[in-house]
């Protein structure tokens, strides 16, 4: 064969496998992979589960219905709508406004509250206890709304609080490309606990004392100390007046229910992740995801725990896309109180 026509036979060979191949990957998408077993290392993406496949884009689907979750996966569903957002910060941040009569803007607030350093607020603190009050508000805190309030209220007890969070979070805030497991120092973490537990009962305030609760408690649970923060937790709240409501009551109960599941009781841990599920969308998908009974017996000690909170009140099955939260065809049987929102358990 003549060298020309040779070039050309390769040449055209080479252009139709390259057209099958483009023809194939449009065909193919960009479906998943099939899983594969996990790697050994600890950044190896392969370790990431596979939860199968999902046919329906949730945009399509009308989120405040209630049969919405029964169209896509539960996970799906709370990670597209609700928790790309960070709605326990957009909670607690609309909480402060709401104690400051609405008078702060929310970004202020976010710069107080989470933003500002353990100096920048130290430095507000001396500016709020200034007896001449002639020295200016000083930087970061110029022109802050909030900031202005604090120091107009002369509110000691609030930045008192906000510098303890400051010592808290290296022990109760996770890194955020953190793979390896965290080693916290549990003795610094107690003494945290006892200077928040003299902080507390010095507190007038009960909005504070709330959160004095909450960071005592979920320096309790991160600490490993799970008696701990169940009696903790029994000393702590019954001493605030709760006739107002906050946030922050179901976000501690969610580490009482934590430490409650490590000490082997699941039922009445369950219970408690069922309660948050109800009525705190910004815990509820952990709350969905925490919630584990282990077999018959949990179940039935959990809806028995439930029918004596609620005087005789049934429950359903909590998360019909899990296996792991499904009693046996036994237990599965129409009861007679439906809630309102679906899919939930005893409450």
């Amino acid at each position: 064969m003549p060298v020309n026509q040779l070039k050309n036979a390769v040449a055209n060979s080479w252009t139709q496998s390259l057209a099958t191949l483009v023809v194939v990957l449009l065909i193919c998408g960009h479906s998943p992979a099939p899983p594969q077993d996990a790697g050994s290392g600890n950044c190896d993406p392969r370790q990431l589960d596979f939860h199968g496949y999902t046919f329906i884009v949730p945009e399509i689907i009308n989120k405040n219905a209630a049969f919405a979750p029964y169209l896509v996966r539960w996970e799906d569903y709370y990670d597209r709508f609700y928790f790309n957002r960070d709605i326990q910060k957009e909670d607690n941040v609309v909480e402060w406004i709401e104690r400051f009569c609405k008078q702060p803007t929310p970004e202020d607030v976010v710069d107080v509250v989470y933003n500002a350093s353990y100096n920048d607020l130290s430095g507000l603190k001396d500016r709020i206890l200034d007896p001449d009050e002639k020295a200016p508000i000083p930087y970061p805190f110029g022109g802050n709304t909030f900031a202005e309030n604090l120091v107009v209220s002369r509110c000691e007890e609030i930045i008192n609080y906000l510098m303890f969070t400051r010592r808290c979070e290296p022990y109760v805030v996770s890194g955020q490309y953190s793979y390896a497991p965290e080693v916290r120092d549990k003795a610094a973490m107690e003494v945290l606990i006892e200077d928040g537990l003299i902080a507390f009962d010095s507190t007038y305030s009960h909005f504070v004392k709330m959160r004095y609760a909450y960071q005592i408690i979920r320096l309790a649970h991160y600490a490993g100390k799970w008696q701990q923060t169940v009696e903790l937790y029994d000393y702590l709240i019954p001493k605030i007046d709760r006739r107002k409501y906050s946030i922050l009551s179901h976000w501690i109960l969610g580490h009482v229910a934590g430490a409650l599941q490590k000490m082997g009781k699941y039922p009445e841990a369950a219970y408690r992740y069922a309660r948050i599920f109800k009525d705190s969308p910004s815990k509820r998908t952990t709350a969905f995801r925490s919630f584990y009974l282990r077999n018959d017996a949990d179940w039935g000690r959990h809806i028995r725990h439930a029918e004596i909170k609620k005087s005789g009140q049934r429950c359903i099955s909590f998360g019909p896309d899990n296996p792991k939260h499904l009693p046996s065809k036994t237990l599965q049987k129409p009861m007679p109180w439906t809630p309102t929102i679906p899919n939930w358990s005893c409450f």
